[in-house]
């Protein structure tokens, strides 16, 4: 264990962290490491983006049929369509911005 980054990509080969209460193994150095985690936390930022823009569509879609309704349209399964639609996008918009 050591809080100088020089002796630990110097030396290690192998890093241990603990991540959400998990012990996880990386085999390569420290920039190898940081650069791994740099990577899942890009791709993890454009699946959230991919997921909004998924149900920004959804929404757009279910105001209109709630705004127009047709004969077959349940409104009220569809309000609460909308409803849920805004809290799944607020909860991504808010886990994007952390």
């Amino acid at each position: 264990v050591s809080h100088d980054r020089r002796f630990v990509e110097s030396i290690a080969d192998n890093i241990m962290t603990i991540e959400n209460h998990k012990i996880k193994m990386f085999k390569g150095n420290y920039n190898e490491y940081l650069e791994s985690k740099n990577k899942n936390k890009y791709n993890d930022k454009e699946k959230i983006e991919n997921e909004i823009f998924i149900l920004q569509n959804r929404l757009s879609e279910v105001v209109g049929r709630l705004s127009m309704p047709s004969k077959k349209d349940d409104v009220v399964e569809l309000d609460e369509e909308y409803n849920e639609l805004l809290g799944k996008l607020k909860t991504l918009k808010t886990n994007l911005s952390k």
